[in-house]
């Protein structure tokens, strides 16, 4: 059991300290931005002409199917606990915010892995079982430990997250990139994707404070959560949804429902 030696050696934030934290979150993350966009385009080009219209538009379904999955999976849960700990923090109740540690990964590992993990098997069905596999372990691996994510959001550390997302994010691309142009096909590129994107909550629990990753990797049952948290997250995913597929490139499923990949492809490289 939590013995509470990480929470005493925690003093509460001050109001000064929470706004330098947060000028330095929104001073990377800036950074991140304006370094990532650009690289984002010029990866977008590559891999759109290694790969043409019909696989490029199949890795866009991809890509869209599994972004739609982890929303609907997650049920806001992520960002239920992200405000409840957030305000915890701000109080300076270390206990509250360990304890919504350990129940939001217990959500992640007990109720979202599995429903993920046969989701990204169902996407890949027409992949080989060896791909279905690296898929499966990626995003099983992510859902293990990306609390930590959530966790270090929750406690203003948003600086060491931008840092990190930047050498995470040109590492992703450059693997993308590479199975792209080697293999020309969306699955390997997709895969590239997934399986690179699992490096950000590893390092991420590298960094985090000693008793986010004592909390982080020992989940409890996902119940008992405050008032108020879960009606917040079952909305927020569903105001997420809404938005997602009226702004996204959603056309790209009514396109490949009717047969037109490179439609498709095309309409997701123009989006």
């Amino acid at each position: 059991m939590f013995d509470g030696k990480f929470v005493d050696a925690v003093t509460a934030p001050t109001s000064a300290s929470l706004q330098d934290a947060a000028m330095r979150g929104t001073w990377w993350t800036a950074v991140q931005a304006m370094i990532a966009l650009p690289v984002a385009f010029g990866v977008n080009v590559v891999v759109a002409r290694s790969l043409g219209p019909n696989e490029y538009g199949t890795l866009a379904v991809y890509m869209a199917a599994y972004g739609i999955v982890l929303a609907v999976l997650n049920g806001g849960m992520s960002d239920g606990t992200l405000q409840w700990a957030a305000a915890a923090h701000g109080r300076g109740d270390r206990a509250q915010v360990i304890e919504l540690a350990r129940r939001c990964a217990g959500y992640h590992v007990i109720v979202e892995a599995p429903l993920v993990v046969v989701a990204t098997l169902v996407i890949l069905r027409n992949e080989t079982w060896i791909a279905q596999l690296i898929g499966a372990v990626a995003i099983g691996v992510t859902m293990m430990v990306g609390t930590t994510v959530v966790m270090m959001t929750a406690l203003s550390l948003n600086a060491r997250l931008a840092k990190l997302s930047l050498v995470i994010g040109l590492s992703v691309q450059l693997a993308v990139v590479t199975a792209a142009v080697q293999s020309h096909s969306a699955g390997p590129t997709w895969l590239a994707r997934l399986a690179l994107t699992t490096l950000g909550p590893l390092l991420a629990v590298a960094i985090a404070p000693k008793d986010i990753r004592w909390a982080s990797l020992r989940p409890l049952l996902p119940r008992k959560w405050p008032p108020g948290l879960v009606s917040f997250s079952v909305r927020t995913m569903g105001a997420g949804l809404v938005t997602s597929l009226v702004f996204s490139r959603s056309e790209i499923f009514i396109l490949d429902a009717y047969g037109d990949v490179a439609a498709a492809g095309v309409c997701a490289l123009a989006a």
